[in-house]
Formats: C-alpha cells, structure tokens, sequence
C-alpha cells in the first residue's frame, strides 16, 4: 500500500517518513510540495492515504485537498494535513474540505 507524504521541508518531510515507516505498513511516496505531489496524482499514483504540510510554496496543501476532492478519482482518498499551523481558521478549513486528520508540527511518536 502506497501513502504519499507531501512537505516542502526535506527535514520534516524525513521526520514524517521515518515516523510511519517504523510501521511497517505503507510503501511511502514523498513530494516536494502540493504541485510535484499533483503531478504524481494526475499521472496515475493511487495511494491509499496522502498526509501533507499545509503551508508549501506552489501549491499549499489545502489547495492540493482541494483539487482532489473535485476530482472523482481521487476525492475518496483520506487525506491528513501536518502542520505547524494550529490557528481556527486554517482547522476548520481543512476539516470543511474534507481531511479526515490535522496532526501538528513538530512531531512526536
């Protein structure tokens, strides 16, 4: 099972793989940010969960979680947004369009 971990910081992004590949459970996919993890995305990757920084230059990850709850192929996917970013609005947006988990930064087992 493959899961996608989006973030532009390659040490948060390290930080992510290495906490769920203690797992052992998903074969992990990383992107640099929301725009590489679309290209991916458009070009036939179906993982089976995606997790991804909220705040990434390009393309942010709401506007990734955006694009694929508009796309059927896609929009079924759970999508789990990790952040630093622990304001109401940016919560509720995220829940409103559909993540089903909102972890914060910095990251602890």
């Amino acid at each position: 099972m493959k899961a996608l971990v989006v973030d532009d910081d390659v040490v948060s992004r390290m930080a992510l793989i290495d906490l769920l590949s203690v797992y052992g459970v998903f074969d992990l996919v990383e992107a640099e940010d929301g725009e590489a993890a679309w290209a991916m995305l458009d070009g036939g990757l179906r993982p089976v969960i995606c997790f991804c920084d909220v705040r990434m230059p390009r393309m942010s990850g709401i506007d990734l979680l955006q694009k694929l709850k508009t796309n059927p192929a896609l929009a079924d996917m759970p999508f789990v947004l990790v952040s630093s970013a622990s304001d109401r609005d940016t919560v509720l947006t995220a829940v409103k369009l559909g993540a089903i988990g909102y972890i914060l930064k910095p990251l602890d087992a």
